[in-house]
């Protein structure tokens, strides 16, 4: 998550973990795909079907190498990834990222995803 373009996230590499595990239950794992250039691992996502919601494909986290970033490495994994949900079962796909990550805002739009509404989410510690 080195230099993303997404806000940081307010919970730890291990916490990120449980919420994976919690969401999609005892085959996490499988859903976890790394992509090779060559041998190099570049990108991974992370597609899965939203429990409880009948055909909706969600991607809970798809992400790049910063040297791979700005060469459209995005936008391949991210079609990628809608075609895996598609295999999976899914008749719908929900994206979301962070306003200002302008990006994968742009992947969204060049892989035919169009903006349905925008949320503020708030923080606290505590």
């Amino acid at each position: 998550m080195t230099d993303s373009a997404n806000q940081a996230s307010t919970h730890h590499a291990d916490m990120q973990l449980l919420d994976v595990k919690a969401l999609l239950g005892d085959a996490w794992q499988s859903s976890c795909r790394i992509i090779y250039q060559e041998d190099l691992p570049i990108a991974m996502t992370i597609p899965h079907l939203e429990p409880g919601k009948n055909g909706e494909g969600r991607i809970y986290y798809i992400g790049s190498l910063p040297s791979v970033r700005g060469q459209g490495v995005g936008q391949l994994v991210h079609a990628a990834s809608l075609f895996m949900l598609q295999e999976m079962g899914a008749a719908v796909y929900k994206g979301s990222t962070h306003a200002a990550n302008i990006p994968m805002q742009r992947v969204f739009r060049k892989n035919g995803c169009i903006e349905g509404k925008r949320i503020a989410t708030y923080y606290k510690g505590i």
